[in-house]
């Protein structure tokens, strides 16, 4: 009632192929060829599966998704795009939403069954962000080129603002000239039936530095912020070699002391912004650790080599 747009994302609902269990049968669910059930049967399941559409179905493909992507970073694939246990990430459930939404694509339009296909805009009550893509939101090795770059369980405090530098990269054959930009906060619930349900609103901006007048807004808006839902997109295009995008985050009339959101930026971009293997950090710490020890090192053999003589006098 206060405006903003559902569903977040969209997943395919129509006719999926899912399990129709058959109780007191065993192997059920895994038919011999060719005996699989086809759209529109009889909706008695055949060999244990069965077909069925509706928000049962999408829901549960979204949620099949929603897991790949918190596997993904628990698993240490980000952002190398290559499995690497030194690299686990525990994702917070704003960073999984806001990569599910970052990298969702928009409809050519919506099925009216009889009555044809209607057209869809992005942002708009059917569709909102779009079809749920993971190709477009997560980078793998020998699979894409997109790059990703997140900051979670980043914290804000009311009035208080952050700015993040995201840098475009042609690396690796890159040449997507867009870069896709979404914040994602879990707000404290509303009260029933309210009409301005937003309570720690924060808001998202960003620019290219070569020209700051061209500012963009997330969800659609072309001159003002987005104040009625807590998740924003800004699709920033037209993007030109070593080109840099300035993304702040502002926050206003929190009800609370601070707020914590998820940042998530996909496309060519230079992922050694983000990249914080732990092999490195060790050769870092050991290469500190070494240059204090020579010091270190030669102080004590002075000091040995000065007892040694103090010891022959006496």
């Amino acid at each position: 009632m206060d405006g903003r747009t559902k569903p977040d994302v969209i997943a395919p609902g129509s006719w999926i192929l899912s399990a129709g269990a058959q109780p007191f049968n065993e192997n059920e669910c895994d038919p011999s060829a060719g005996s699989l059930p086809s759209p529109g049967q009889d909706n008695a399941s055949r060999q244990g599966l069965l077909y069925r559409e509706g928000t049962s179905m999408s829901a549960a493909v979204a949620t099949g998704n929603a897991a790949l992507v918190r596997q993904y970073f628990e698993d240490g694939f980000w952002p190398s795009g290559k499995q690497n246990s030194k690299n686990r990430v525990n994702p917070s459930a704003a960073l999984v939403k806001a990569v599910l939404m970052n990298g969702a694509q928009s409809l050519l339009g919506i099925d009216q069954n009889f009555a044809g296909v209607a057209k869809v805009a992005l942002y708009d009550g059917a569709q909102n962000f779009g079809k749920i893509n993971l190709l477009n939101s997560l980078y793998l090795q020998k699979e894409n080129n997109v790059r990703t770059g997140i900051w979670d369980n980043q914290e804000i405090e009311d009035q208080g603002s952050k700015t993040y530098t995201i840098r475009y990269s042609r690396a690796g054959k890159c040449r997507n000239t867009s870069v896709s930009i979404t914040l994602v906060w879990m707000d404290p619930p509303g009260a029933s039936g309210c009409r301005s349900c937003v309570l720690n609103g924060l808001d998202i901006t960003a620019y290219v530095k070569k020209s700051p007048e061209r500012v963009f807004y997330p969800n659609g808006f072309q001159s003002n912020p987005e104040t009625i839902n807590n998740a924003e997109r800004i699709t920033v295009r037209g993007l030109r070699k070593r080109d840099q995008i300035i993304v702040t985050v502002k926050a206003s009339n929190l009800v609370t002391p601070s707020q914590n959101f998820a940042l998530v930026a996909t496309g060519c971009i230079n992922t050694s912004d983000f990249y914080e293997d732990v092999d490195n950090t060790i050769q870092i710490v050991a290469l500190a650790l070494g240059g204090l020890l020579i010091p270190i090192g030669l102080c004590l053999l002075v000091l040995f080599c000065v007892l040694i003589r103090i010891d022959r006098r006496h």
